[in-house]
């Protein structure tokens, strides 16, 4: 059984699609969506109606602290996280926040598991091509990443 945690940026209405596909798998036991903003309401189908449970911020938080916070509700084996702007498509593209936390899963021996019946396809708003101030933070979010694996490799134990 697994738990889906979901953080919505005002993204009610691909949520609301991405219910739409989660409907059906019944290897789902909890859906926690996480509203990091004031937004619309999420239409959630009725056969998800008593798997879904919603925390709504006082004041955005960051991606880990809100997959963090989300996964004290986890009561299954498995925790999954997944972006509102996905659907089932093998050529989806992951962000060094998933690089990073599969990396330090993998440092605790924990086992990350692919299942290849399951695929998603990504929506990608890619406003790091867009917009400059964007193209800073996937920058930064890359160079954190590389810096902390290179001073993790190199540091005295």
């Amino acid at each position: 059984m697994i738990t889906i945690s979901i953080v919505s940026h005002s993204h009610s209405n691909l949520i609301s699609d991405l219910l739409k596909d989660l409907k059906n798998f019944d290897e789902i036991s909890k859906i926690i969506i996480t509203k990091n903003i004031k937004e619309n309401d999420i239409l959630v189908p009725r056969a998800l109606d008593k798997k879904i449970k919603f925390i709504e911020n006082d004041r955005p938080k960051g991606f880990g602290s809100n997959h963090n916070y989300a996964a004290n509700y986890c009561e299954t084996p498995f925790f999954c996280i997944l972006n509102p702007d996905i659907n089932f498509d093998e050529n989806f593209f992951l962000y060094y926040e998933d690089v990073d936390l599969c990396k330090r899963a993998k440092n605790l021996n924990l086992n990350i598991k692919v299942c290849p019946k399951v695929y998603v396809k990504h929506f990608a708003q890619r406003d790091s091509h867009k917009k400059f101030k964007f193209f800073i933070f996937h920058v930064k979010s890359i160079l954190r990443y590389f810096i902390k694996i290179i001073s993790l490799k190199y540091s005295v134990k």
